[in-house]
């Protein structure tokens, strides 16, 4: 830091001037974005129940009521060195309180399949099949478990006679299938009442129907996104397998009119800059 004119009082505006070559000379850590999150993270019911999770964890550190005794020091100018100590401990609070917070909500691993029925036996479905594939392998299965599961997952006596691995493995992909698809459209519809509660209602079945297509569609493209700045990610992290050393621009500057749209790769036929 160079210089940092702070005002008497924290309310007050300030500015930071830094020595980029310092500052900047570290390597910076990868910052993902936020379509990286899991598809989960959207559900409002798991977003409510982080609100409401900590905010029981701030009121019963009586964090409010600390930061409206301290605002009213900053208003009355009375701002001093046990204000400073009080907020950097309630910054630690609230810090700790957001941690925890997510860390109950992240030990629920099943809670998000508990409100439908169909998730529930997709669930179960994927379950047998994957102790279906242990036994091909010779591998130690709980042969109640295993009935648990297929009653549970609605396998049918066909299903269940199947012997050969490679039929085992293509059910398991089809459950898996199936059940990523039953995520994303239990995801839709819980955005969707989330956002119009009057939906619910039997008489709007059919204005549901049509906001949870438009909605699907957008969580499937969500997910392309995701998977698409995933892949940009790895490839461009040379400390990654191979990565990229170089990409291959059209160069502007050398534009003519035999040469095409520099704005488009696939036509360029002039000269190419390179980036590293």
């Amino acid at each position: 830091m160079i210089r940092c004119p702070l005002p008497s009082f924290p309310s007050g505006p300030y500015y930071l001037d830094f020595d980029s070559s310092i500052l900047f000379d570290d390597p910076a850590y990868k910052i993902e974005p936020a379509m990286l999150c899991k598809l989960w993270l959207q559900d409002p019911r798991v977003i409510n129940q982080y609100n409401t999770s900590l905010n029981k964890l701030l009121d019963s550190h009586n964090v409010f009521q600390c930061l409206e005794t301290l605002q009213r020091k900053i208003n009355d100018q009375q701002w001093d060195t046990s204000c400073q100590q009080e907020y950097e401990s309630l910054d630690a609070t609230i810090t700790s309180s957001m941690l925890t917070a997510e860390n109950n909500l992240s030990k629920r691993t099943t809670t998000k399949y508990q409100w439908s029925p169909k998730l529930k036996q997709a669930v179960q479905c994927l379950r047998y099949w994957h102790l279906r594939l242990r036994q091909t392998r010779n591998l130690p299965v709980s042969l109640k478990q295993l009935e648990r599961f297929r009653v549970a997952g609605g396998i049918s006596p066909e299903e269940q006679a199947l012997i050969a691995s490679v039929d085992i493995k293509s059910a398991q992909s089809n459950a898996f299938k199936n059940l990523k698809t039953l995520q994303t459209q239990h995801l839709a519809e819980a955005i969707v009442l989330d956002r119009s509660p009057s939906l619910s209602d039997d008489k709007t079945a059919h204005i549901l129907a049509e906001k949870n297509a438009r909605q699907l569609q957008q969580l499937i493209s969500r997910e392309k996104m995701r998977k698409m700045y995933r892949k940009i990610g790895r490839t461009l992290e040379k400390t990654h397998g191979s990565g990229l050393s170089q990409i291959d621009v059209p160069d502007s500057s050398a534009a003519s009119s035999t040469s095409g749209n520099p704005n488009d790769p696939k036509t360029w036929k002039g000269p190419v800059a390179v980036r590293y």
